[in-house]
C-alpha cells in the first residue's frame, strides 16, 4: 500500500467483503420489489446495464465552492459549448449537461443490441428532456451517435409524490437504496465524486484483487478489460491491491477525498 488513497481502498474493500452492511429481509424484499417493477422489470440481475449519476439541484448551487468546482470549471474548460453550439446566455447551463456523461460512449464499439443505461437524478424532468436531444427515438431506444440503440431508466425517487408522512419517507427510501443497488451493481458507472452518493457507490465497487479472479468468474465484475487498475500498474510499477469495477468520472476529480 502506497499512500492515502491506498489505504482507504483497501479499508473500502474490507469493509465491503465483510458484508458487515446487510439490509433487513423486509427491506431486502421491496428493494428488488421496487427494482423489478420500476427499474427492470424483466429482472435485473440478468440485464447487463450501465448506470449514471447525474447530482444536481440547489444544494450546489447555493455552495460557490461546489458550483465553481462542478459547474462554472466545467464550462469555463469546455469554452461554454453544448452540443455544438457556441455559447450564449441561454446556452451555458448551471449544471453539467447529459451529454456530457455519455462521451465515453464514443470509446465503446458500436453495436446494434439495446444497451440498458439507468440513470440516478434529482432532476428527472430536464434529464428527461435531455435525452431526446441525444439522438433520433428507434422504438424505444434512442440512436446515440449513430453508433449505440440506448434505453434509458431514470430514477422514480424524485417522482414519488404524497405526504410527508412515514410511508411517504419510506418509499422514498425504499427508490433511493433500489438506485444505489443498481448503480453497484452496473457494468459501467458514470458519476462525479462530489457527492457522499457517488463517492458510497465508488466503495461499494471496490474488491480486493487477491479475489479478482475468483469474483469474475462468479460474473460479479465482468470480463477482466473491464476492471480499471491504478495508474501504477499502467506506469509497469506494481498493482494496486485493490480493483474497482468500471467506473468513469464526468467531470472533476478522479478520485473521492480521502479519508486520511
Amino acid at each position: 500500500l502506497k499512500g492515502g488513497d491506498d489505504v482507504y481502498d483497501y479499508m473500502g474493500a474490507l469493509l465491503v467483503r465483510s458484508d458487515v452492511l446487510r439490509l433487513q429481509q423486509k427491506i431486502r424484499d421491496d428493494t428488488t420489489k421496487h427494482i423489478h417493477t420500476y427499474i427492470y422489470p424483466k429482472g435485473h440481475k440478468k440485464t447487463p446495464h450501465d448506470a449514471i449519476y447525474v447530482r444536481r439541484g440547489e444544494d450546489i448551487g447555493a455552495d460557490p465552492k461546489a458550483k465553481w468546482l462542478y459547474i462554472d470549471s466545467y464550462w469555463d474548460a469546455a469554452g461554454g459549448i453544448y452540443n455544438g453550439v457556441t455559447p450564449t446566455t441561454t446556452t451555458r447551463r448551471d449544471y453539467i449537461p447529459l451529454l456530457h456523461y455519455m462521451r465515453h460512449y464514443h470509446d465503446v464499439k458500436c453495436s446494434e443490441h439495446i444497451r440498458e443505461i439507468f440513470i440516478a437524478t434529482d432532476d428527472p424532468t430536464e434529464v428527461e428532456k435531455e435525452m431526446t436531444e441525444l439522438g433520433p427515438q428507434r422504438g424505444h431506444a434512442v440512436d446515440f451517435n449513430n453508433c449505440h440503440n440506448i434505453h434509458f431508466t431514470v430514477s422514480k425517487v424524485e417522482n414519488i409524490l404524497g405526504a410527508s408522512d412515514c410511508a411517504h419517507q419510506y418509499a422514498k427510501t425504499i427508490a433511493s437504496i433500489s438506485d444505489f443497488i443498481v448503480a453497484r451493481t452496473a457494468d459501467t458507472f458514470v458519476a462525479e465524486f462530489n457527492s457522499d452518493w457517488g463517492r458510497l457507490i465508488r466503495l461499494f465497487r471496490l474488491v480486493l484483487n487477491e479475489e479478482g479472479g475468483m469474483l469474475s468468474n462468479m460474473g460479479k465484475l465482468g470480463p477482466a478489460h473491464r476492471l480499471v487498475l491504478s495508474q501504477r500498474e499502467s506506469a509497469g510499477a506494481d498493482p494496486s491491491p485493490v480493483l474497482l469495477k468500471d467506473t468513469k468520472v464526468a467531470w472533476g476529480s478522479m478520485r473521492p477525498p480521502s479519508l486520511l
